[in-house]
């Protein structure tokens, strides 16, 4: 369901995406994965549900245990639109930094606090303002902060691991994709 500030509201199936990941590396310390997610067209753009597009996006996530209760995080992930009109639709360089913290935990229950920043790299293409004009977004540069906490329930039978993640972000940059995002996870691993 979208609410756009320019068009009429619409709701329906958006554009759906598949994901693999590889764990690569799988160290004490260190774990690497190559991540490569592809985007279906399969939203309608008239309605703002779709792009129009298929996209590639292959990357590596990264994972650095600094201690039995810190962790670091990192990801790098280059977005390629395919079969598009190149003057709008551009190439986009994503690449993120994180830290989390193990701060309580009890037999059954972990409370961990989160901190990311999040960057984008517009590498080429065009954006329509909204007075109509259309402006070049190469060189486009976007940085986000995402604070948050994950809480994990391990309940210790069949059903395993629960994971609930709450974290919001703003744009720390004069250009921004979003003003504020409001971010909730669930993982369920059995």
């Amino acid at each position: 369901w979208i609410d756009p500030e320019q068009n009429r509201n619409h709701a329906g199936l958006g554009d759906l995406n598949l994901a693999t990941k590889t764990v690569l590396v799988n160290g004490d310390r260190w774990q690497i994965t190559n991540l490569f997610r592809t985007y279906f067209n399969t939203g309608a753009p008239s309605m703002g549900l779709g792009v129009g597009t298929i996209q590639l996006e292959p990357g590596f996530l990264l994972r650095y245990k600094w201690s039995d209760v810190t962790l670091f995080h990192g990801e790098i992930k280059y977005w390629l639109p395919l079969g598009t009109d190149t003057t709008f639709n551009g190439q986009v360089l994503d690449y993120g930094f994180g830290i989390s913290h193990l701060w309580w935990e009890s037999d059954r229950v972990a409370v961990i606090p989160t901190f990311e920043i999040i960057g984008y790299s517009v590498l080429n293409g065009q954006m329509t303002t909204p007075s109509g004009v259309a402006v070049s977004t190469d060189s486009t540069h976007i940085f986000n902060v995402f604070p948050g906490v994950r809480i994990a329930n391990d309940r210790g039978s069949d059903l395993g691991l629960f994971e609930l993640g709450i974290s919001g972000g703003w744009a720390i940059s004069n250009d921004h994709f979003y003003d504020a995002m409001l971010r909730v996870d669930v993982r369920w691993s059995y």
